[in-house]
């Protein structure tokens, strides 16, 4: 139960983001995933208990570099999951921001009950310059912190390393360094599960407009490709298709799977659908819609796990504004 919440919270985390939203009427988000991120929603080893992105976070802070003023956004503060779309509260999740609107806290409430073993908090501290510092986890919130990470920066204020223990001790479990082009966008990774040696080098992508289009992880950093991601853009820079190609060999093989995605004039997500082995939508597949009010702002959120048109997991929203 806790995974599939994680993994409906990791879709949801990822639309709602797509979809600018601000209380004017629709910012937009200028940067890409670049190092400077600090999404909820990855899939790495939860050092730093973000759940569903397969990139893997430097503990460097969002929406450093961005266009839009954070400080305008309306803040989705209240994310309520319920699995069986029949109005009972399976897990929700509260953010709170710091005042130019990054992620401060991120508490997972699984159940809507309070504090309980399972549950997950976090934390953050960011510098003036807006990265992200230092990071806690709270893997009960039970007010004792469990596990810190640390960033570190070069000469010229830019992260270049992060660091987890799992128990706040000198005895490490996750390491990771980064590497950045001239615009200030992530172009290499490298992935230390237990801060022991090498696990995996990821490359990194982008078009003109510093969109990623392509993500290439190497397992055991031997320079070949074990996973890759290919993200395509329409016109008008909205996010239209991404296939995730296990084996890097254009061959649709088990664990593939091809994602499309239906956008409005804003670029807001309206539709994905998920088709797994890459082989057409059907049985096993997933399809996702989401709804905005007039402004852009996320409202909900409804997920039909064989794309049969019986939605099986529902997601409502609170913003701060």
């Amino acid at each position: 139960m806790h995974r599939q919440l994680y993994l409906i919270l990791a879709i949801v985390l990822l639309f709602s983001a797509s979809a600018g939203i601000a209380c004017s009427g629709g910012g937009g988000d200028d940067d890409d995933d670049d190092a400077a991120d600090d999404d909820s929603d990855d899939d790495d080893d939860d050092t730093d208990d973000d759940t569903g992105d397969d990139d893997d976070d430097d503990g460097a802070d969002d929406d450093t570099g961005d266009d839009d003023d954070d400080a305008s956004m309306c803040l989705i503060s209240d994310y309520t999951i319920d699995t069986g779309c029949d109005d009972s509260a399976d897990g929700c999740i509260l953010v709170t921001y710091t005042e130019d609107g990054k992620e401060l806290t991120y508490t997972q409430d699984i159940g809507c009950d309070g504090p309980s073993p399972g549950d997950s908090c976090t934390s953050n501290e960011y510098n003036a310059a807006g990265w992200r510092t230092n990071h806690y986890v709270d893997k009960d919130c039970d007010g004792n912190v469990d596990g810190c990470g640390t960033t570190t920066f070069d000469g010229d204020g830019i992260p270049v390393a992060y660091e987890y223990s799992e128990d706040c001790s000198d005895t490490l479990s996750y390491c990771e360094t980064m590497k950045y082009n001239s615009k200030g966008l992530v172009t290499y990774r490298e992935l230390d599960y237990g801060c022991d040696g090498l696990d995996e080098c990821a490359h990194y992508a982008y078009n003109a407009a510093g969109q990623e289009t392509q993500v290439n992880y190497d397992t055991d950093c031997d320079d070949t490709n074990n996973r890759c991601i290919t993200t395509e853009y329409d016109a008008d820079g909205h996010m239209v298709s991404s296939k995730y190609d296990q084996g890097c060999d254009s061959i649709n093989n088990a664990g593939d799977y091809c994602d499309s995605f239906t956008t409005d004039a804003r670029g807001a997500t309206l539709q994905t659908n998920r088709d797994k082995l890459c082989d057409g939508v059907g049985a096993g597949d997933t399809c996702v819609e989401l709804t905005f009010d007039e402004d852009g702002n996320f409202l909900s959120f409804e997920q039909d796990m064989d794309c049969n048109g019986s939605v099986e997991s529902c997601v409502d929203v609170e913003f701060d504004c």
